[in-house]
């Protein structure tokens, strides 16, 4: 590409270059502005982990204070079911943004491909 250096190229140029460093002022501006956006997101998500922690560390006791208290709360459950369950839950896992997601999918006890325990 041949170009003449004339004035008016020149000018041309000058004003494609000022808005090139405008577009990269705008682009910096823009990034500044989703970083502050992540760092927030990332914040929450570290408070809902220490929480869900916690959460999880009462359950764990108020579980065992109730195994204390009753026994073996499995058998004493599954002493009463009488009929075989008509539909089961099967728990897959999805690892999003590490975090461990639970995925439910209600099954039927006709079209499962997992087969039922046949004892309780």
């Amino acid at each position: 590409m041949i170009i003449s250096p004339s004035k008016m190229n020149l000018m041309i140029f000058k004003q494609k270059r000022g808005a090139a460093q405008h577009g990269h002022k705008l682009l910096e501006e823009k990034r500044d502005i989703l970083k502050g956006e992540f760092l927030i997101v990332k914040k929450k998500l570290a408070i809902a982990k220490r929480s869900m922690g916690d959460d999880t560390k009462k359950a764990f006791l108020s579980l065992a204070e109730a195994q204390i208290a009753a026994g073996s709360i499995t058998q004493k459950v599954l002493n009463t079911i009488k009929a075989r369950p008509t539909t089961k839950i099967h728990i897959t896992v999805k690892n999003k943004a590490s975090v461990r997601l639970p995925i439910l999918k209600y099954v039927s006890a006709n079209s499962c491909k997992f087969p039922f325990p046949s004892q309780y």
